[in-house]
């Protein structure tokens, strides 16, 4: 089958396919566009993580730090009550009336 077209009809089809290709390339365009900013995004989403992580390793290194001198204070003062009880225990002794004693006897 032989398809014939004058020129006037090949003209228009090749408008038509020029246009089709500026359509094209404006949404190749578009798209790129749209790519270059979610990466510009991402890029940026990327950093903020980075930073976000250097915060908590902060947090979490200030937090073990606070715990380690909360041990350490928590040792303190048991051994602070343990001191206490024993001065508490050598006041009463103290204190405490002397047992009497029994009277001695001397036999003549």
């Amino acid at each position: 089958v032989a398809l014939r077209l004058d020129s006037a009809e090949v003209e228009m089809l090749q408008r038509r396919c020029d246009e089709l290709e500026a359509l094209r390339i404006e949404e190749q365009g578009r798209a790129n566009d749209a790519l270059s900013s979610a990466n510009a995004d991402l890029d940026d989403r990327g950093r903020e993580v980075a930073e976000l992580q250097v915060d908590l390793d902060h947090a979490l290194q200030e937090l073990q730090e606070r715990e380690a001198w909360a041990q350490e204070s928590s040792k303190r003062l048991e051994r602070m009550a343990l001191y206490l009880e024993d001065e508490r225990a050598k006041v009463r002794l103290e204190e405490a009336p002397a047992p009497a004693t029994p009277a001695l006897q001397v036999s003549h």
